[in-house]
């Protein structure tokens, strides 16, 4: 899926020292943030391996191919969306409690993000026009744009993941048939998306790198990344949050996510 000299430079690793600040900072503001207001009760086990997840696979994605090749080629370009919106966005989400989220979306700009279906919009209309738009081409010429872009997947992420995986002991949130069918609902969005791509006669951007067919090459193969890698670990969760949801009903045992009602109202 990713071109041959990507496969081979796939061992090399190397951060660099604005990715290390802003790491550190990041750690340093979460520890202090921690201290100052705790994981919920029965909940930090949890909250200490969602950040150090967090951290760990943060630091590998600064410094792989991901990061150094996302300004030469889609596909890699591609592949850097997904890691921060569907893996390093809901390891984010178990170091976060709920309570903090309903603090920062009781903001009046923000309270639409308490709505699941605007969560779900913002997801859905995000990544065609991140991929199948002039604005993703022009993402592809400049550095601090994709900094900005990568941010936005992931903050994006966070409150769409919110809805998944939170935990609360005071509020409502859903119950796991309906995260099982938000996560399913995601699937064909990221699966036509990734047809549209495939289905290009025309490259996104100008890769000086690359020649036109190959860049037409390199877009069809992007499309391929969003439906092997993006549906494949949507699949997975939803999977995984199935068959969480048929083992407690076989356990005959209370939720531990908390069998609320998922509220559509952004009231």
């Amino acid at each position: 899926m990713f071109p041959t000299d990507v496969q081979h430079d796939v061992g090399i690793w190397h951060v660099a020292p604005a990715a290390w600040g802003l790491i550190i900072l990041a750690v340093g503001g979460y520890c202090t943030w921690r201290m100052l207001q705790p994981a919920e009760p029965g909940w930090q086990r949890r909250a200490n391996t969602g950040a150090l997840g967090t951290l760990v696979v943060s630091i590998w994605f600064a410094g792989s191919f991901l990061q150094r090749d996302a300004m030469r080629y889609e596909s890699v370009h591609m592949a850097s969306h997904l890691v921060v919106m569907l893996v390093i966005a809901p390891l984010a989400v178990l170091a976060v409690s709920t309570s903090s989220y309903a603090r920062v979306s009781s903001w009046t700009p923000l309270r639409a993000l308490r709505n699941p279906v605007v969560c779900f919009l913002m997801l859905a209309i995000l990544i065609p026009a991140f991929h199948l738009t002039l604005f993703g081409a022009k993402v592809m010429e400049y550095n601090a744009l994709h900094a900005v872009e990568l941010a936005f997947f992931g903050l994006v992420g966070l409150f769409y993941w919110r809805l998944v995986l939170s935990v609360s002991s005071e509020i409502h949130l859903p119950t796991y048939g309906q995260r099982v069918a938000y996560v399913t609902l995601a699937i064909p969005v990221i699966f036509f998306a990734g047809v549209a791509m495939m289905s290009m006669d025309h490259p996104l951007a100008t890769m000086g790198n690359l020649s036109y067919s190959q860049a037409v090459h390199d877009v069809h193969q992007a499309g391929l990344v969003m439906i092997v890698v993006g549906d494949g670990l949507l699949s997975f969760y939803a999977i995984g949050l199935f068959a969480a949801w048929w083992m407690s009903g076989r356990a005959r045992r209370v939720d531990p996510l908390g069998r609320g009602r998922l509220v559509v109202s952004a009231t």
